[in-house]
């Protein structure tokens, strides 16, 4: 069960008190003869699916590209700088210095990828506080 860090969000949510007043709401609309405790069990399960459908989201919109004359950009000044380095510490073999050009550009891509994943974690962090 992938889910139960949310259900564990949820139940702390309620447990501190910080509940979704409109989910409660629509929870005593939609159960009206439920007991609290039926009710609560209710408002813990369709947070979870929140929290869980808002971290899908989310992660989504992270790994979504910029716009795509950003990423053409970050691939051209990559391949250069991986170029530059090759040829610097790569030898006199040309196959070698391509191989070396290769991962070099790979790397960082990889890395490039990587940083803007985590800014926009910060970034999105930070806008939801």
């Amino acid at each position: 069960m992938a889910d139960k860090r949310f259900y564990q969000m949820a139940a702390d949510e309620v447990r501190a008190g910080q509940v979704d007043q409109a989910l409660r709401i629509k929870i005593g609309a939609e159960y009206p003869s439920e007991s609290d405790v039926g009710k609560q069990a209710q408002y813990i399960r369709l947070r979870a699916a929140e929290l869980s459908n808002n971290h899908k989201v989310g992660l989504a919109r992270r790994l979504k590209p910029q716009k795509w004359w950003q990423w053409l950009l970050y691939v051209v000044v990559t391949f250069f700088v991986a170029d530059i380095v090759a040829a610097v510490v790569g030898s006199g073999n040309a196959a070698d210095q391509v191989a070396a050009m290769v991962v070099i550009w790979v790397i960082l891509m990889v890395a490039l990828v990587v940083v803007t994943i985590a800014l926009r974690s910060k970034n999105s962090a930070s806008h939801q506080v």
